[in-house]
């Protein structure tokens, strides 16, 4: 789990100076609800590419100072499923706003986050409070559901297997179309050539090129940034990407349960009892299986 690096606020300035100038709808534009995003793949989109609903700070702390990549990038996709933005209310106390926090992380319901027109404001005032949330998440799963045996399988290159890696992007780009008719972006691990461990990122949209695959990419690292990766056939690494990588795609068990919570909440039903159920096959990191 790398740290970023490079002056993150001064990039995220201006990232979104030129948003501004691009489009005229500007951060004054009323976010969608979750209802609305929950249908409208158009709303989604424009969600997960505003630099104003991402994340104010990068990938850090956790274990050994090793990072929360793969938490990061859960929480940022929880906000943009379940977060409602109210700025006409009173801004949140602390204890508000930690309560906030822990819902999202724990995918239990729709949340209003009071005072904020976008999270990018709330994430830089509460930056400790998340950071101590993404850190206890991390504990929880790699003590409950033993994420780190996750984090060590795959392989960071596929040069000699080709077709392997091949048959890796074909099914990804398959579980990036099932996002897009269901919408949701899909999480990925990123296994990387020298490091013990794992990173991970968040696919916005996979396109097919004449000779491969464009991923735009939200990774941890960078939240500022949308990047673009791409992949050649014959390569056995996603080029273009800051690592030496090949990515897996995981963790569908957080889309059920959004999915649940919106379904509920959308059709005015009680939020339902989600059980905190260690990873289940819906998130096994299968390369070789039919998977989706």
């Amino acid at each position: 789990m790398l740290h970023g690096r490079g002056a993150l606020i001064n990039g995220m300035m201006a990232g979104i100076l030129l948003f501004c100038t691009l489009n005229e709808a500007g951060a004054g534009t009323r976010v969608p609800s979750v209802c609305e995003r929950r249908t409208n793949r158009a709303a989604m989109l424009a969600m997960a590419t505003d630099p104003l609903q991402r994340m104010s700070f990068e990938n850090d702390g956790g274990i050994a100072g090793g990072g929360v990549c793969w938490w990061h990038s859960r929480f940022q996709r929880a906000v943009w499923s379940l977060a409602e933005f109210r700025p006409n209310l009173p801004k949140p106390s602390r204890g508000e706003a930690v309560r906030i926090i822990r819902a999202l992380a724990w995918l239990r319901d729709v949340q209003v986050i009071p005072g904020y027109s976008d999270f990018l404001e709330f994430s830089a005032d509460f930056q400790g409070e998340i950071q101590r949330e993404l850190n206890a998440w991390q504990l929880r799963d790699g003590l409950v559901g033993q994420s780190w045996l996750r984090a060590i399988w795959g392989t960071s290159d596929l040069s000699r297997r080709p077709k392997r890696m091949e048959r890796i992007m074909n099914r990804l780009y398959r579980y990036s179309q099932r996002g897009e008719k269901e919408n949701f972006f899909p999480w990925i691990m990123l296994q990387i050539q020298g490091f013990i461990g794992a990173h991970a990122a968040l696919v916005t949209s996979m396109k097919p090129t004449r000779d491969g695959y464009e991923l735009t990419v939200v990774d941890s690292n960078y939240p500022d940034e949308t990047a673009r990766w791409t992949y050649h056939y014959g390569d056995g690494r996603l080029g273009n990407s800051r690592y030496e990588t090949v990515p897996y795609r995981g963790l569908h068990r957080d889309v059920t349960r959004m999915k649940r919570v919106l379904d509920a909440r959308c059709s005015g039903r009680a939020a339902p009892t989600l059980n905190d159920d260690a990873f289940s096959d819906e998130d096994l990191f299968e390369e070789d299986g039919d998977g989706f």
